[in-house]
């Protein structure tokens, strides 16, 4: 639930999107779960639609509030994210300052490196640096996520239908994926369709929002703003 992201593949395979959606959002979350049980809520903070009804619920959430429809999904735990950058051995990036998080017992070291296992895990959780916002995190999650595509990319893998089903295997312990996508070819043809696509079309965006003022009730989460409709 820590992590939502809409990827979009162009049609034609031309350019992808992946749009972050900040966890802290107040939305409406319609009815959703089995014969509607989770009731519908205005002002419902955007996780907890996960949390209540799974992938169900934060789908139905998604497609109330966008009016876009979403194909399928794919839920990756922590092991299998640790997994998928262990199998493709780190992942480049540069720190330009330390980051210490003793609440957590997190620490990395600045500079630039390659990293993977728990690192890389504690690089894409830890929140309080900074200004220890949801946002900042979503800045550095879609940095590490375009710097392993470019591994993967650059290394081959997506010219090699055994390095794809490599990868895809090192991480299908750990995923939960709708019945649509379910079959492991299926997610390979995908991965193969996209080899084409230069990294300089991959685009990472983040729904627009504003921080509730200080005083609300609502304050410390987010709203989206006008332009999220344009998006």
């Amino acid at each position: 639930s820590d992590t939502n992201i809409l990827l979009h593949v162009a049609a034609d395979r031309s350019r992808a999107y992946g749009i972050s959606i900040p966890r802290d959002s107040l939305v409406t979350r319609p009815a959703c779960g089995k014969d509607d049980q989770i009731p519908a809520e205005e002002n419902a903070t955007w996780n907890d639609a996960f949390t209540l009804g799974k992938e169900g619920c934060t789908v139905e959430q998604f497609e109330y509030n966008t009016g876009v429809r979403v194909d399928g999904f794919v839920t990756l735990d922590f092991n299998g994210f640790k997994d998928m950058v262990d199998a493709i051995d780190g992942v480049p990036i540069c720190l330009p300052f330390d980051i210490d998080d003793p609440e957590h017992d997190i620490f990395l070291k600045a500079g630039e490196r390659e990293i993977s296992g728990d690192e890389a895990l504690d690089y894409v959780r830890v929140r309080n640096v900074g200004t220890g916002s949801d946002l900042s995190r979503i800045t550095r999650q879609q940095a590490f996520i375009a710097a392993m595509t470019k591994k993967v990319s650059s290394s081959g893998t997506l010219a090699r239908p055994d390095k794809v089903l490599s990868f895809l295997t090192a991480a299908t312990k750990s995923l939960t994926i709708s019945e649509n996508m379910s079959n492991l070819t299926q997610l390979v043809g995908i991965g193969l369709s996209l080899q084409d696509v230069g990294l300089d079309k991959v685009q990472f965006l983040t729904v627009p929002v504003a921080d509730f003022p200080i005083g609300d009730p609502n304050w410390g989460r987010v709203q989206w703003t006008e332009e999220s409709e344009e998006l």
